[in-house]
């Protein structure tokens, strides 16, 4: 049966050359395939049983579970054919809840997902997708370990994690994820947009991403405490601060509000009220290493007809105007609706294998999945 969205094979041959074999290259497209297909759960046995007349059940197992190719590979092709095809909107970051029974698959514990607002038994990957108008790639993924699986070796071993993957600090995994793909990978870099919720955390995020001289919109927490800035000087090092305020008093000072049209997940135009203050953290930085105080700005943002703003965000991005700058920071939205939903039809959450490698293998290709169809437009996924 052929995938939707059209003939994989021009696709296939660019991201998939990177593949030593020709053995890998010929799963890599059974396999790709299989995601593609009609409705139902992509496990190994209904690909097999869809695309083949005898049974490669055994042969894919062996080709996502175990097979030493490069996922990052794979991805850093996926992600250049991208880049070279379209302007980047932005890089956005999330954590991704991949939802498990048992306590054998690489990462899995009872972890706290923000977007439940609960404690589930999961693991949780790191995704970071490029975004351009109505349309996501996740061009990255990454096994974030909870700290107890540093020293069970029994489960590291059987789920065959590598030895050197430990548990890191969330800002951490997302600072060597931002490396590879800039540093690694010399991607053209657009805004990266992320959430930074964890108490403690944004400081030393902000001066990570400052050090590294990119462009950002990083969601905080309405107590995330801030000092506004006198607009009376233009000179950032000479600037006037007030006593620290958490970001949700801080928005009162506006002496403006506007009125902002965005898309929400859903499609349908909304209008919320938005703000804008010159503010520095606490401790006046975030500098980077060496250099002076960097100019930041609070968004907040407040629904028509109320007066307290619930989303809040910090940006390095001074000389935006305010509706780029809100259709930066709601792409987000609309890539956290796309990873929670739509790409449940080509199996991102059906992976049934345990190991470490078997995982990144298997987002790899849903990666290229969701490429291929929304470079054919025939993708019957929601649009967002």
């Amino acid at each position: 049966m052929p995938p939707k969205g059209g003939d994989t094979e021009h696709l296939c041959a660019e991201v998939f050359a990177c593949l030593a074999r020709s053995d890998q290259r010929q799963w890599a497209r059974v396999y790709l395939n299989g995601l593609l297909l009609g409705g139902g759960r992509k496990s190994l046995r209904r690909i097999s049983a869809e695309l083949s007349e005898k049974n490669c059940e055994q042969s894919l197992q062996q080709f996502i579970g175990q097979s030493p190719w490069d996922h990052l590979e794979v991805l850093r092709s996926l992600a250049l054919r991208l880049t070279s095809e379209f302007d980047a909107e932005a890089l956005t970051v999330h954590e991704v809840a991949f939802a498990k029974n048992g306590t054998a698959s690489a990462g899995v514990e009872r972890q706290y997902v923000s977007r439940l607002g609960r404690v589930i038994n999961c693991q949780m990957g790191l995704a970071i997708s490029l975004t351009a108008g109505d349309t996501c790639t996740p061009v990255y993924w990454r096994l974030m370990l909870p700290s107890t699986w540093n020293d069970d070796e029994e489960r590291r071993r059987r789920a065959r994690v590598p030895e050197h993957e430990r548990s890191l600090p969330a800002w951490q995994y997302v600072m060597e994820a931002l490396d590879e793909l800039i540093g690694g990978w010399g991607l053209p870099v657009p805004p990266i947009v992320l959430e930074s919720r964890r108490v403690g955390e944004a400081e030393r995020l902000l001066a990570e991403l400052n050090d590294r001289k990119v462009g950002y919109a990083v969601a905080i927490h309405p107590t995330q405490p801030l000092r506004l800035v006198s607009r009376r000087t233009a000179d950032a090092s000479q600037a006037v601060l007030a006593p620290p305020l958490p970001a949700h008093e801080c928005h009162r000072t506006a002496d403006t509000r506007h009125t902002v049209a965005w898309t929400d997940p859903h499609g349908r135009t909304m209008r919320s009220h938005f703000s804008l203050l010159p503010v520095r953290l606490p401790d006046g930085g975030p500098a980077g290493r060496g250099g002076p105080p960097t100019p930041l700005q609070l968004i907040a943002e407040a629904p028509l007809g109320r007066p307290e703003s619930r989303s809040f965000w910090l940006t390095n991005l001074v000389h935006r105007p305010l509706d780029g700058l809100v259709q930066i920071v709601k792409s987000h939205n609309r890539v956290a609706r796309f990873l929670d939903g739509p790409v449940r039809e080509v199996g991102l959450y059906d992976f049934e294998g345990r190991s470490y490698r078997g995982w990144h293998h298997h987002v790899t290709i849903v990666s290229v999945a969701l490429a291929h169809l929304a470079a054919n437009s025939l993708s019957e996924l929601p649009v967002l």
